[in-house]
């Protein structure tokens, strides 16, 4: 089963037009390049862009490479902070030692000018770059623990989720007519494709959600919904919140639980648990509510799920 991803958007704020020219070349079929002229029009573009809208900047651009890094970039970041934002600088012309200001701000990554000059080292620098917390989330949490054909659907659905497509994308990502994927998930056990791509919205919602730059119609928008009012009967039907609460800083984490308790209940009734499926999920919001964080700490999910597999 072979996929085929729809394109992601990119917004590129910079004035070298042959960079420009390779860039485009490097993003060709992968992404659709849109070039904006400012902070505040690249700003007022990702209000409503699709989760998995890519940014490349110039840093310096209003400001000047002796005086660092453009503060715009910074506030952008600050409002922003789940936006995917790939700066180009050139360690040979003396701004290495602004690498550090930039990851501080929350840089994704970078191209260097001076090596890579390529359209194919740019390609890998914008294939490699992805919406963090819900890509984290899913190739972390989620796809190790289910079988390859049941991977390769969810996978495809977060592809199309985040890159504002629709159903219709999930079939054509894997190569297959929608009547297939529909069988595909009738026979795993998996929601229908039209549910997994309302999760996956859901789940990018929750994520944008956590910016304080982003209003709630926003979110709706880059969502894929028509109005904060669709977006809310989204949350309640599927996680039984509503937008609002879902800022609380636990949003992301209980839609996330939710998803993978929807699956495991899929699971369940097929016969199929994998060795994995029973272990804890563990949330970020154990440490909020005064339990203490065990192992390294995750992205993803809420309230300790078990699973009793001996049922």
């Amino acid at each position: 089963m072979a996929t085929r991803n729809p394109a992601r958007k990119l917004f590129v704020l910079h004035k070298d037009q042959a960079f420009v020219s390779r860039l485009e070349q490097a993003a060709e079929r992968e992404f659709e390049l849109h070039r904006v002229p400012c902070w505040t029009s690249l700003h007022h573009g990702l209000q409503s862009a699709p989760p998995s809208c890519v940014s490349v900047v110039d840093p310096y651009t209003g400001s000047t490479a002796t005086s660092g890094p453009c503060p715009h970039l910074q506030a952008l970041l600050q409002e922003l902070p789940s936006t995917i934002v790939v700066a180009t600088f050139s360690a040979r012309q003396g701004h290495a030692r602004d690498l550090c200001v930039l990851g501080r701000w929350g840089v994704a990554d970078v191209i260097d000018l001076g090596t890579d000059t390529t359209c194919e080292a740019m390609r890998r620098r914008l294939k490699g770059v992805g919406s963090r917390r819900v890509s984290n989330f899913v190739e972390c949490e989620i796809l190790p623990r289910l079988p390859v054909q049941e991977a390769l659907i969810v996978r495809a659905a977060m592809h199309a989720a985040l890159k504002g497509g629709r159903t219709g994308e999930i079939g054509r990502g894997l190569h297959a007519s929608p009547r297939s994927v529909d069988r595909w998930c009738t026979e795993a056990g998996l929601p229908t494709p039209r549910r997994l791509l309302i999760w996956f919205r859901i789940l990018a919602a929750a994520d944008l959600l956590d910016d304080p730059g982003r209003t709630t119609e926003s979110v709706a928008l880059a969502c894929g919904y028509s109005s904060k009012h669709a977006l809310n009967r989204a949350f309640r039907q599927l996680v039984d919140m509503t937008p609002s609460r879902a800022r609380n800083g636990t949003g992301f984490a209980e839609a996330s639980a939710a998803f993978v308790s929807e699956l495991k209940r899929g699971a369940a009734e097929r016969g199929e648990l994998s060795p994995d499926i029973g272990k804890r999920w563990i949330s970020t919001v154990e440490a909020s509510t005064g339990g203490h964080e065990s192992s390294p700490p995750r992205t993803a999910t809420t309230a300790v799920l078990e699973t009793d597999t001996a049922a």
